[in-house]
């Protein structure tokens, strides 16, 4: 063996160095994140189950902001002006809601 062919395999052994020590720090990288990921969303399942009431008012709350927000606005021309005729007429009894043992104590 000669001293280029040791050059020659000491290159190659250098790439593949690098490119393991790549692929190995992405995959460090990868798990990180996915076990953060996993921790906040542990988390977000413990505050949902300590106090489901909130959570399921909150379901609601969201899902009636969801429903409002897709009903289709119509749009329409502004209806004229009308006048609301008089309905009070004299000749009929008033209507009383209630005993008059109530109407007494006041």
């Amino acid at each position: 063996m000669e001293l280029a062919d040791v050059a020659k395999d000491l290159n190659k052994i250098k790439r593949q160095n690098m490119i393991t020590h790549l692929l190995l720090g992405t995959v460090i990288v990868l798990t990180a994140v996915w076990q953060v990921n996993e921790v906040s969303f542990l988390l977000w399942v413990q505050s949902k189950l300590s106090n489901p009431f909130k959570s399921l008012g909150d379901m609601i709350k969201g899902s009636l902001i969801k429903l409002r927000g897709r009903r289709p606005v119509l749009e329409s021309s502004p209806l004229p002006l009308a006048g609301v005729p008089d309905v009070s007429r004299a000749d009929l009894p008033t209507l009383v809601i209630g005993s008059t043992e109530d109407r007494a104590r006041k």
